[in-house]
């Protein structure tokens, strides 16, 4: 890719819908609005410019031709138009692709089926037609399919531009703060969250895996997963399965970050009291770690996670990040670090990540139809190194 000033940088951004609050508005309304808050969570102001855009279902309330309008964006009725800006190649520097809420069928396991395969492929389609390619970001998970994640990434590695993807979490600042370093074995870890099981479960996932792919050797892939839900899931919290102690300790960070975000009463009785009942996620690692996040809706809101390093010494935390009190400013970090990224066109973290917490939600939403049940995830295998340096990560609220 041709390196340009980053005030020159151009960036097209395809997106389901664009209504207030949605994931476009959070991310591309910072490049087209910067807010002055936003400073105090890295994103001083863009350095890029947002060039097109092109959203593919316009909600009641929709926010995108206003916005477009306003600030001199054309906003085209298709990917391959609003990526060649009407021309017949390639005109601008990379891609935000944010395939995040909309009217979409959900199948069989209840997934919401998001069409970001569908959208990188006209987005992959352009770039073959135009003999080049740009970074690319998908917000959230590559895909609903693990099998088309898995293509997605394969296509990315063999036309040569970067592909990465990301909940907000992982970037957000670890309270207490946190860094296993590479120089800290795990056995065990347990993460709450609220939330439904497919959306929020994958924000608990990429938000443990931040952190324990640092631990010694890096991350050595995913052999099983198995899911208890309701009444199972709440003995589940008394026989073992779930480690007591972590779970404590995961409320403990989530209440010294929050207080408000748990609720007072007895667990068991805010869950059962709660529209979804609780659900434990039980992980089994290649290495032999065992994570279980466990879904505490009515309980809490929030996220904490707790580790237990190989002598017995246990580690906690949570993300701190923002509601609606700044306009959700922890997306503000999250621009920040992928602007970064494309402008330096270097992943902020190892993109096999991607591919791990995907592959994590898709395997958990099959398991979860078949509560109890061990199944084995071979596709999840995928040992990698993280990046233990550099790539502009800000792991406990300051640049590395």
């Amino acid at each position: 890719m041709k390196e340009k000033s980053s005030g020159q940088f151009k960036i097209g951004v395809v997106t389901t819908v664009y209504f207030p609050y949605s994931h476009a508005d959070v991310i591309v309304s910072r490049w087209l609005q910067p807010r002055p808050d936003d400073v105090v969570w890295g994103w001083p102001k863009p350095r890029t410019k947002i060039k097109t855009m092109c959203v593919e279902q316009f909600a009641p309330e929709d926010l995108s031709r206003g916005l477009c309008e306003e600030h001199g964006v054309p906003l085209y009725g298709s990917v391959a138009e609003a990526l060649c800006d009407g021309s017949d190649a390639l005109a601008v520097d990379a891609v935000l692709l944010i395939g995040e809420h909309g009217e979409y069928p959900r199948n069989d396991l209840e997934q919401k089926l998001y069409p970001r395969k569908e959208l990188f492929d006209k987005i992959t389609d352009v770039f073959r037609a135009s003999g080049c390619s740009v970074p690319v970001f998908c917000d959230k998970h590559l895909s609903w399919n693990f099998d088309w994640a898995l293509e997605m990434d394969r296509t990315a590695r063999q036309m040569g531009f970067m592909l990465i993807s990301s909940s907000a979490l992982p970037f957000c600042r670890r309270v207490p703060p946190v860094d296993l370093a590479g120089n800290k074995t795990i056995d065990e870890a347990v993460a709450v969250f609220h939330g439904p099981d497919e959306c929020y479960g994958y924000h608990s996932f990429e938000f443990a895996q931040a952190i324990l792919e640092r631990r010694t050797k890096g991350e050595t892939g995913v052999e099983a997963v198995t899911v208890h839900r309701g009444e199972d899931a709440l003995r589940r919290l008394d026989d073992g399965t779930c480690s007591a102690d972590l779970m404590d300790a995961a409320l403990e960070a989530l209440a010294q970050q929050d207080p408000k975000k748990i609720n007072g009463g007895n667990l068991r009785d805010n869950c059962r009291n709660a529209h979804q009942m609780p659900t434990t996620i039980v992980f089994e690692y290649c290495d032999g770690m065992r994570v279980t996040h466990v879904n505490l809706s009515g309980h809490i809101r929030g996220f904490g996670a707790a580790m237990r390093t190989q002598n017995g010494k246990s580690i906690c935390t949570a993300p701190y990040f923002d509601d609606a009190t700044h306009f959700h400013a922890h997306f503000a970090t999250m621009s920040r670090i992928v602007e970064d990224a494309f402008l330096s066109n270097r992943p902020p973290f190892a993109p096999q990540r991607s591919l791990v917490t995907a592959g994590m939600t898709t395997f958990m939403m099959q398991a979860r139809a078949n509560p109890g049940v061990r199944l084995a995830t071979p596709k999840l295998r995928i040992a990698y190194a993280p990046l233990m340096e550099g790539g502009g990560l800000s792991l406990n609220g300051k640049d590395r």
